[in-house]
Formats: structure tokens, C-alpha cells, sequence
């Protein structure tokens, strides 16, 4: 299904501080009018009736500056209900006191 995808990521960290959670949103291209229409959930973008989604992580990473946490989101439609997402969400912090990876399952209303 086109919602169904797998992406890495790579997030930098630009101070010490703890992250409690990752915030996710969505861009999408309407192409099928002369004119393409991009609606985005950003939160930088203007305001839609969708928001962004927060992932709060089981335990909140000490971070510091210039560590990177990677990892990999995976994203697929909820076998028992076409409206709801399952997230896998699979990271790790690099850098000054690096961790094992982690994984954590949500699901998305």
C-alpha cells in the first residue's frame, strides 16, 4: 500500500539536554491539476486539521551536543483498522554516551 514505508533518519543534536519524544508530520504533492497542490503538516508550514504526532521514547535520552541519534521508522495501515497506523520505531544515540539500540511500537489514530 502507498502508506506502507520504511525510511532511516539521522537527527543531530544541537545542545545538552534530554529528548523525551520525536515529532513527526507529513507532506503531501497533488499533482493531478495543472497547478500541484503541497499540503504539509509541518510546523513550520501553516495550520491544517492535521497536526503533528509525538512519539514519546520509554526513556528520555541525555544528550549532548553534536551526539546523533539514528535509526529507521517504519510506518504500515493497522491490519484490523484501514484508519489507524502502526509505527515501529527503531534508534540509537551516538556520541558521548552512546546506547544500545532501542525499538518501540505506537499506533496512530
Amino acid at each position: 500500500a502507498e502508506l506502507d514505508f520504511s525510511a532511516p533518519f539521522a537527527l543531530k543534536v544541537m545542545r545538552q539536554d534530554f529528548v523525551h519524544a520525536l515529532v513527526v508530520w507529513f507532506d503531501v504533492r497533488f499533482d493531478a491539476s495543472q497547478s500541484a497542490t503541497v499540503l504539509s503538516t509541518s510546523p513550520g508550514k501553516p495550520d491544517t486539521h492535521w497536526k503533528q504526532t509525538v512519539l514519546y521514547l520509554t526513556e528520555p535520552l541525555v544528550v549532548f551536543e553534536n551526539d546523533v541519534i539514528v535509526g529507521r521508522i517504519g510506518v504500515r495501515k493497522n491490519g484490523s483498522n484501514p484508519r489507524d497506523l502502526d509505527v515501529k520505531l527503531a534508534y540509537q544515540l551516538q556520541g558521548v554516551r552512546p546506547q544500545e539500540e532501542r525499538t518501540q511500537g505506537f499506533r496512530i489514530r
